[in-house]
């Protein structure tokens, strides 16, 4: 568990739980799930959308009583916000998104094209696949451990929207939408 302070404002400080948030978002959504198997198809549809939502409706209960102005703040901004959104970025981060998936699903049909052909060329045995398995394993490991800042880091934990709107209240605005409006770099 850790404690923060708001160093811009003097808000009181506000304690950042993951463990409770995960254990509850888990607990109410599979408290919703798990009746929904035995449910009737129309009432488990209902339970299961119900279970999809709870993470949300935990997030915003954990922001609503943190005592956070900054975290209230922030929740106000990204609900009444939303009109600020450039509709042209959205529509290409789908395309890019769509054009990622694609080239995913390619790479995976041809890797397993090649793996399958492979196999049946050298009469792989369960022996073999698990040696794939163990050269698969440590070039990811490999990959993992390259980028350790990007895999580990935890500099942002608590202090994200300090940092947000510390930096915009010093530039004098009230928000950093508006500062983002204003053309200046924050």
């Amino acid at each position: 568990m850790m404690e923060t302070k708001s160093a811009a404002r003097g808000a009181a400080p506000y304690r950042y739980r993951p463990v409770l948030f995960f254990a509850l978002a888990y607990l109410f959504t599979w408290i919703f799930w798990v009746p929904a198997i035995f449910a009737p198809e129309n009432l488990g549809a209902a339970l299961m959308l119900v279970g999809l939502l709870a993470p949300a409706v935990v997030s915003t209960v954990f922001v609503l009583v943190s005592k956070s102005e900054l975290l209230k703040k922030d929740l106000k901004i990204k609900l009444i916000g939303l009109y600020k959104v450039k509709w042209r970025n959205v529509l290409l981060a789908v395309v890019q998104f769509a054009g990622i998936v694609v080239c995913s699903i390619l790479a995976c049909m041809i890797y397993h094209l090649f793996v399958n052909f492979l196999q049946e060329k050298i009469a792989m045995t369960p022996e073999t696949k698990c040696v794939e398995t163990i050269v698969v394993i440590i070039v990811a490991a490999i990959i993992v451990l390259t980028n350790k800042d990007m895999f580990f880091e935890t500099r942002h934990v608590g202090r994200l929207l300090e940092a947000r709107y510390g930096e915009a209240a010093e530039a004098g605005f009230s928000s950093p939408v508006l500062a983002e409006g204003s053309g200046e770099v924050l």
